[in-house]
């Protein structure tokens, strides 16, 4: 079987490249250049792929800047989804205090069985004022509890917003 070869000059310095027929890219042997064989009607050239290998570059940029920007906005929008469950708000942006009606309830409760005690049913007071502050106690705990679990995720949070904006390139 007979291989028919060319000789195609380089685009990137000029040097005569022998080509075996059938090849469709190859790099100069002088100056390194990645070619393309083109084929048209009347010729058969060579031409250089580096504007090709810096579009392809910039693409693979944008592209991850993409990927990057879908990311942070997953992630800005789970944290809004967990911060609403958390740390739930009223229309105006105020906080809706869950434990703080839980502990009015106790301070309540504590102040009845206070002045049961004074009653003739002081057996009352004497049930009801520990149980409410014992109430109150709970609710105050269940509520640093929760602030300090929503603080380290909200550290978690700024923590992976930071890496992704770094991996950008912007720096906020």
């Amino acid at each position: 079987m007979n291989t028919i070869v060319r000789q195609l000059c380089c685009q990137g310095c000029g040097a005569t490249l022998p080509v075996t027929e059938g090849v469709r890219y190859l790099t100069c042997n002088y100056c390194d250049a990645h070619l393309e064989i083109v084929q048209d009607q009347a010729t058969t050239h060579t031409r250089q792929l580096k504007g090709i290998e810096d579009r392809t570059k910039r693409i693979e940029r944008n592209v991850k800047a993409i990927l990057i920007q879908g990311d942070l906005k997953q992630l800005d929008e789970a944290w809004a989804k967990y911060e609403a469950r958390v740390d739930p708000r009223d229309e105006r942006g105020r906080r809706a205090e869950p434990t703080g009606g839980l502990f009015g309830i106790g301070l309540v409760g504590f102040v009845i069985g206070i002045a049961l005690l004074r009653s003739e049913a002081w057996w009352m007071g004497i049930a009801l004022a520990p149980a409410a502050a014992w109430f109150m106690v709970k609710a105050f705990r269940w509520e640093m509890n929760r602030a300090r679990i929503v603080q380290g995720m909200r550290l978690q949070y700024e923590m992976r917003r930071k890496m992704l904006l770094r991996q950008r390139g912007g720096g906020q």
